[in-house]
């Protein structure tokens, strides 16, 4: 799945002693006219935690004790994203906004224009521009018809962002997957983390507070619409914003396994060194 659509819709996961059996899910890109089939994610959740891994292992992040943990295998390095790290970087982006502010008195006037259109674009304004875009609103529509997905019969609903269509999203009942209440913790905590980061933007004020205002609620939002479309998206598939068609492609889940998982997959493995968020992303 996408990002979004693996969190919001697919979301959409601690231990001491004799846990509760988790969920292991995997995730992946289907061609709807070929039957292909591409593997992206492999997820955990188990007891409000969540573990996201690319299928080749590259790309690993962790949802725990309010915070994302990305790790570098490559690297045996980690970085942590939580409040106090998001504070710190939208103190310097709102400082970098300043000095580009100050700067723009010498712009001409067609490059300022093109400057704040960019801005806008994000999700914030500045002195002169438009007012930033408002909060998005989530909703679904029944389509009243059935579908199928993964070896699963479904329900098909259409997933909506300000009263347009979105994507198609293909539904089962949640007491059809077991474990179900384990995803739905662990959906809860990366949405109450999700939240935390909001408010630290917005506490920040300026660009980032702008564009926290624009960016809030996908999670929680996400699990309203699970209560209101009475399961689980087994697939999702995306409409196009500008033709209204469905995309050629599919995000399926392919496996949904209740079990225990060893508490070490949402741990920082031994020997990991932490790093600054931040430090060395523009290089890349």
């Amino acid at each position: 799945m996408n990002k979004i659509s693996a969190i919001a819709t697919c979301f959409a996961l601690l231990l001491a002693g004799t846990a509760r059996a988790g969920v292991y899910m995997e995730l992946g890109d289907l061609e709807v006219a070929s039957g292909k089939l591409t593997p992206q994610h492999k997820l955990y959740a188990q007891q409000g935690r969540l573990r996201m891994e690319s299928v080749d292992g590259h790309t690993i992040a962790l949802f725990r004790d309010n915070a994302m943990v990305l790790l570098d295998p490559s690297s045996r390095s980690y970085r942590v994203l939580d409040k106090a790290t998001m504070d710190q970087f939208a103190g310097k982006a709102n400082d970098m906004m300043s000095a580009m502010q100050a700067r723009l008195a010498s712009v001409p006037p067609d490059q300022r224009a093109a400057m704040e259109r960019a801005m806008q674009g994000m999700g914030a304004s500045m002195p002169g521009a438009a007012a930033a875009p408002k909060s998005h609103t989530y909703d679904a529509e029944d389509t009243g018809t059935s579908g199928s997905a993964g070896g699963r019969s479904c329900h098909l609903w259409n997933a909506l962002r300000d009263g347009k269509r979105t994507e198609q999203l293909c539904v089962v009942p949640t007491g059809s997957l077991p474990g179900m209440s384990d995803v739905e913790d662990s959906f809860r905590s990366a949405a109450a983390f999700s939240a935390q980061m909001q408010e630290a933007l917005q506490a920040r004020g300026g660009l980032m507070g702008s564009i926290g205002a624009n960016a809030g609620g996908a999670l929680s939002q996400g699990l309203s619409l699970m209560q209101k479309i009475g399961g689980m998206p087994v697939a999702t598939r995306r409409y196009d914003s500008s033709t209204g068609a469905l995309a050629a492609t599919e995000s399926v889940m392919t496996q949904w396994q209740q079990r225990s998982i060893d508490a070490a997959q949402f741990e920082i493995p031994a020997g990991y060194t932490r790093k600054e968020f931040m430090e060395g992303r523009r290089s890349q």
